[in-house]
């Protein structure tokens, strides 16, 4: 990602998706197309991935606007602990879960809990995931003006 200008917003993206090629797909195709949305609206973007929990609390200080949160984590771990201490160390982040489970329980849980959407893993996730983070950044962007 380009060094950002000083005066132009920025925003800060993580993934924690314990699938390795889960994980750089997403990554990818969210700093390809965050990339040129910044280029065109005047603000930078960077995103950070990580493939174990552990990793991404130790990493929490980065304050990301976004996190991209797989549901089902290594180790039995699930999105809805990690939540918790994402809420405890940035209240204002949004936390996108993003899941191949069609468990209407799950669904409905990660939203009591916060969560600003919820993913279906499929061919179509990586563009709406982008979507919904341009819709938020957007959104933080037309507050600030």
């Amino acid at each position: 990602m380009k060094i950002s200008k000083p005066g132009i917003p920025k925003f800060k993206i993580a993934i924690l998706e314990d699938n390795l090629y889960y994980n750089k797909l997403m990554k990818n195709q969210i700093s390809c197309y965050f990339e040129d949305f910044g280029m065109y609206n005047h603000c930078s973007f960077s995103v950070k991935s990580f493939i174990n929990t552990s990793d991404f609390v130790s990493n929490l200080s980065i304050n990301p606007d976004v996190v991209l949160l797989d549901f089902y984590l290594q180790d039995g771990e699930n999105a809805l602990e990690v939540m918790d201490k994402i809420q405890k160390a940035n209240d204002k982040c949004k936390i996108l879960i993003i899941s191949g489970s069609q468990n209407l329980d799950t669904y409905y849980k990660t939203f009591w809990k916060g969560a600003a959407d919820f993913i279906m893993k499929d061919k179509f996730a990586a563009l709406n995931v982008c979507r919904i983070i341009e819709a938020i950044c957007t959104e933080k962007m037309t507050k600030k003006s």
